[in-house]
């Protein structure tokens, strides 16, 4: 069984930004067994780079932070591009297993990788441009949550 959640909807893209909250922050399922998400640029001129990192959070899974909502987020997907339109694909599962310690970090995935094996109780899209785009340019994020007893 899955389901489909739209992250970021059509964002519009102008001057350099970080916006962690762009996107809506989604309460995922107990049981979810993988991610796979779809990043969707539309490039109308100019700019020079755009990181969307999809990124989870462990610390409301005990319930102790406030108000049940997720205070750290780590990035488990990161999609680059330049001024390219373009469409990519990444996909995490939990049923992978991390054979060495994974740091938390904040927008410092490697370009165009995910990491497997963690997924926590929420996601999000954290997006960050450099340079001036000129309008149109927008980005999507789709995200297709994997969930049951597959």
């Amino acid at each position: 069984m899955s389901s489909i959640q739209h992250l970021v909807n059509s964002h519009a893209i102008t001057t350099n930004q970080t916006i962690a909250t762009r996107g809506k922050i989604t309460k995922l399922p107990d049981e979810c067994k993988g991610l796979t998400a779809e990043c969707v640029f539309v490039d109308g001129g100019g700019g020079t780079t755009i990181k969307v990192y999809i990124q989870t959070s462990l610390d409301a899974i005990g319930g102790t932070t406030t108000g049940r909502q997720p205070q750290t987020w780590m990035d488990i997907m990161c999609f680059a591009f330049t001024t390219t339109a373009g469409r990519k694909v990444l996909k995490v599962t939990e049923d992978t297993a991390i054979a060495a310690a994974v740091t938390e970090a904040d927008g410092a995935l490697a370009d165009d990788t995910a990491v497997s094996g963690i997924i926590g109780s929420h996601v999000r899209a954290r997006v960050v441009t450099t340079g001036t785009y000129t309008a149109p340019s927008t980005i999507d994020v789709y995200l297709r949550v994997e969930h049951g007893n597959n």
